[in-house]
């Protein structure tokens, strides 16, 4: 009877996989060559901010999608656009649900910005609002982010299995999704490459990521530095993909021996069971990484696996600290964080040593923060046509906390 119920099972799953692969290959055909979609009218505002319902969260506080999102809302402040916020269940369905519980005709762009892919709610706010623009915030690259937590995975077969078909299901989304919408904003310049290969250079922007101003407290004073190296583990429960940067920080913090008695060694997050080398020491988790950040020289983000953007490596340049991380992951970050970053080889204790005694010299006067910042504000004015801050129909409510359509609140 087993065996009837298992069959029964991958035959369902097979059909909607196929299912799946043939809605997502039509619609890249039908926006690519045979009726690419129109594009709703060119226009500042009014915005629908989709944002998940967990945003307010206490413990997501810091996580980085949230730390992202902030920045879209900083920029609405910042150019006085009209804004409603909109939380929602991270479910197709449910967002679909939840916006059909009234109607949004006085909206002329709909940002979603929940993470993962949601290729039938795009669809039918562009057929129910063909006026209106979608913009989809990617917040990493689907598949290849879900094949690096495919490959970080240590737990059982069931497991990685799950973890494998639910990258390819991803794909298939991400590409519907990428079809459908008016706009797609990246993370990364690498990941811009990734998604005009699958939806058009022409619809693909680069919108990298900065640390918002209601996350910034004062500038870290150089003098209150010591030669302390700290990884920072995750704001949520920590993944394969995390646990990977921290054992890799472990194995070469136990490959010193008995080099560089002068630097201490930290991790935050929740690593109970997990043995580490003498020399670490665990503070578990904090109200915010930048408790741990105000005493470090150097930050250690050491893993290839991840795609996006690490958020906590410009909170520790913001927190004037180097920050260590892999050759591969070197190559993948925007070029106004490069120089503040330094390449280490993950199996050569060596490299790491060269690295943190190159961290000892003072931490260079450039804000790579406002850098991006910047960038990101310039072409989310170039995506909703704002010429400049006067062009953009003034919010009233500007200079007050923007309006949450949910029951968690959070002042900003």
């Amino acid at each position: 009877m087993k065996g009837v119920f298992s069959a029964l099972f991958w035959g369902v799953y097979l059909l909607k996989m196929l299912a799946l692969v043939v809605v997502s290959g039509w619609a890249f055909a039908r926006s690519r060559w045979i009726r690419p979609r129109t594009a709703g009218e060119l226009s500042p505002g009014p915005v629908l901010h989709l944002v998940p319902e967990d945003i307010g969260h206490d413990r997501l506080w810091f996580h980085g999608a949230t730390k992202d999102i902030r920045g879209r809302s900083e920029f609405f402040r910042a150019r006085g656009i009209a804004v409603e916020e909109l939380a929602v269940l991270r479910d197709d369905r449910e967002i679909m649900t939840r916006l059909k519980t009234r109607r949004w005709d006085g909206y002329r762009s709909f940002f979603l910005d929940v993470p993962s892919c949601y290729p039938r709610t795009i669809r039918w706010i562009k057929k129910t609002y063909p006026g209106a623009r979608v913009f989809y915030r990617a917040f990493n690259a689907e598949f290849p982010h879900r094949w690096d937590h495919f490959r970080a995975e240590k737990g059982p077969l069931r497991e990685k299995l799950r973890m494998f078909l639910r990258a390819y299901r991803l794909f298939f989304m991400d590409i519907w999704a990428v079809s459908e919408a008016d706009a797609v904003l990246t993370i990364t310049d690498a990941e811009q490459k990734y998604y005009a290969r699958i939806g058009g250079k022409d619809k693909v922007y680069c919108v990298p990521y900065f640390l918002p101003a209601i996350y910034q407290a004062a500038p870290a004073k150089e003098s209150a530095k010591g030669t302390v190296c700290v990884s920072i583990g995750s704001a949520a429960s920590p993944g394969g993909v995390t646990q990977d940067a921290f054992l890799n920080f472990c194995r070469l913090v136990q490959g010193l021996e008995g080099r560089l008695q002068g630097w201490s060694f930290l991790s935050t997050g929740d690593w109970n069971g997990v043995a580490v080398p003498s020399r670490v020491h665990k503070l578990g988790r904090l109200d915010s990484p930048f408790e741990a950040l105000a005493e470090a020289k150097a930050v250690a983000v050491l893993s290839d696996l991840g795609r996006g953007f690490k958020t906590k490596i410009l909170d520790g340049i913001v927190a004037k600290a180097f920050v260590l991380v892999s050759p591969r992951m070197y190559k993948r970050l925007p070029a106004e964080v490069r120089p503040l970053c330094k390449s280490v080889v993950l199996d050569s204790p060596r490299a790491f040593e060269a690295a943190l005694i190159e961290c000892e010299a003072p931490f260079p006067a450039v804000d790579a923060n406002e850098l991006l910042r910047d960038r990101a504000f310039k072409a989310l004015d170039r995506i909703l046509c704002v010429v400049d801050e006067k062009s953009a129909p003034r919010n009233p409510a500007a200079e007050t906390p923007l309006k949450f359509l949910t029951s968690e609140r959070r002042v900003l």
